[in-house]
């Protein structure tokens, strides 16, 4: 389990350099030579709590990572129309509460991601 955990697309060098830290074995894990033996060489099951909470961590941010590149993706393209108030030459925000709405969602899918510990 451990192994199909570490190669998760999750896992970033970043994930790598705690597991290094955590075991004090030097994973060549960004050389193309790197392989399951040189994880099954190591004493990694010894610390195989450490390394699944790093795996699962990474698998956290990896949703966060996506939530906020679809929120993104959505704030990008989203486009306003402005509409003439009253013939007072102000122009005001048309579908004000639709776009209220989504921004409220917005805002809220935020603070939950700023909420989790990953």
């Amino acid at each position: 389990p451990i192994i199909s955990e570490l190669s998760k697309s999750s896992i970033k060098p970043r994930h790598w350099d705690e597991v290094i830290e955590i075991t004090e074995v030097a994973f060549p894990y960004d050389r193309e030579a790197f392989n399951v033996g040189d994880i099954l060489n190591s004493p990694i099951l010894e610390f195989k709590e450490e390394v699944e909470e790093v795996c699962e961590g990474a698998d956290k941010q990896l949703q966060i990572e996506m939530k906020l590149r679809e929120l993104n993706e959505f704030w990008g393209r989203r486009a306003f129309e402005f509409a003439p108030w009253k013939n007072r030459g102000v122009n005001v925000l048309k579908a004000f509460g639709a776009v209220i709405e989504e921004l409220e969602d917005a805002q809220l899918q935020l603070q939950t991601l700023l909420s989790m510990r990953h």
